[in-house]
């Protein structure tokens, strides 16, 4: 597997046994993550290990990720809309967000019934589509990309909206 993504994606995937390629030749599976680190030497190596037919991975379609003082960074769904326009390939699994995959594992691996869990985020269509999906309830916070705006015009409904994480504990 080719991994495009942060050390503690690539520590998890390698401490679960997963082989991790060298090369493109190498690649069976390319998975594409949230990466700041990211070079045009990684994505060309993904992008050549996608035309050898490696499959298309990803963890999450988020696009822009918020950072501190309002600004946002290219987020995993920037890797992978860029290795999709330069392949000609779409993806062909989304494990993360919003996918039930994830929300599945999670679920078997804490023993609880998707009915006792809260999913807790900030986009309206990734989190909490990916909570309403596997039927937790869902609490969105606008601290973060959705703006109390984008909820009026969206037809989603969480079912707690939040101005804070810190209202949780409240």
């Amino acid at each position: 597997m080719l991994v495009l993504g942060e050390p503690p994606l690539i520590d998890e995937l390698t401490e679960a046994g997963v082989t991790l390629a060298d090369g493109a030749e190498d690649a069976e599976i390319v998975l594409v993550s949230w990466d700041r680190a990211i070079t045009w030497d990684r994505l060309d190596l993904a992008h050549q290990a996608l035309r050898r037919g490696a499959r298309f991975f990803a963890t999450n379609p988020d696009t822009v990720c918020p950072v501190e003082g309002g600004m946002t960074v290219p987020d995993c769904g920037a890797n992978i809309a860029f290795l999709e326009a330069s392949t000609g390939r779409t993806l062909d699994v989304m494990v993360g967000k919003p996918s039930p995959i994830i929300t599945q594992m999670a679920l078997a691996g804490i023993g609880l019934r998707s009915e006792q869990c809260l999913m807790v985020g900030d986009r309206l269509d990734t989190d909490m589509a990916m909570g309403e999906t596997a039927g937790l309830h869902t609490a969105l916070v606008l601290t973060g990309v959705t703006s109390a705006e984008d909820l009026a015009r969206s037809e989603r409904r969480p079912t707690y909206v939040l101005e804070s994480v810190a209202e949780l504990v409240e």
